[in-house]
C-alpha cells in the first residue's frame, strides 16, 4: 500500500513539475517562452502517460490475482 501512494505521488509530481515550467516557476526567466512551453507540455504529457500506464498495470494485475483464485 505505501509503494502505491510512492508511486502515483512520484507520477503526480512529474505533471506537477510540467505546470511549475509553464508557468515559468523553475526555468530562469531568460528562457525562450517556446522552450519553457515545450518543457512544460513534454513532462505533463509524460506524467500523465506514467499515471495512466501504471493504473492499467495495477487494474490488470488485480485481475489477474482474482482470475486465479
Amino acid at each position: 500500500m505505501v509503494l502505491k501512494i510512492i508511486n502515483y505521488t512520484v507520477r503526480s509530481l512529474i505533471v506537477v513539475l510540467g505546470i511549475a515550467i509553464l508557468l515559468g516557476y523553475i526555468l530562469p526567466p531568460n528562457v525562450d517562452s517556446q522552450l519553457r512551453w515545450v518543457f512544460g507540455i513534454v513532462f505533463i504529457l509524460f506524467g500523465i502517460y506514467r499515471l495512466s500506464m501504471y493504473w492499467t498495470q495495477e487494474r490488470r494485475y488485480k485481475f489477474m490475482d482474482d482470475e486465479n483464485e
